[in-house]
């Protein structure tokens, strides 16, 4: 016969709070996440913030299982180190593609950031190969007729 549990089972301390370090769900705590997600957007700037909207209305519109807030929240802590610069290049590549049409909601626009985040250094380094490097610069000014005049007076 097997052992019967009589209560005996593991417990977890509600008296510690625990905060999963992926997504920040609080077990032991209720969650406002209308605070949470004014928080995280009051970190960016204005325009960032207005992109920000836009998408996730397109998504709650078009994307029925991302329309919760939670889910909203989780997307904006998961992006929460990421720059500036990066954030708005993946939204615009996400909105231009109308990849909400297509039922991809934050989950897909998370990858298309984290993972351009994480390869920006080596895609620059690509693009330089690619592409080569800048010219540089020349004077055509009063330095560059200088630099003619003592050639001249050296000969």
């Amino acid at each position: 016969m097997g052992s019967i549990n009589r209560g005996r089972g593991i417990r977890m301390r509600e008296s510690r709070p625990f905060e999963c370090p992926q997504c920040g769900f609080n077990y032991f705590k209720k969650n406002n996440y209308i605070s949470k997600i004014n928080k995280l957007l009051e970190k960016r700037s204005k325009v960032l913030r207005k992109h920000l909207k836009t998408v996730a209305h397109s998504i709650k519109s078009h994307v029925p299982s991302d329309a919760e807030r939670d889910k909203y929240y989780f997307f904006l802590y998961n992006i929460k180190d990421v720059n500036d610069q990066t954030l708005y290049w993946g939204l615009d590549q996400y909105y231009k593609g109308k990849h909400y049409l297509h039922g991809k909601g934050y989950p897909y626009l998370k990858s298309i950031i984290l993972s351009r985040d994480k390869n920006k250094e080596k895609i620059s380094e690509n693009e330089k190969k690619l592409l080569g490097s800048a010219p540089p610069i020349v004077n055509k000014g009063k330095d560059n007729e200088e630099e003619k005049n003592n050639k001249k007076k050296e000969k």
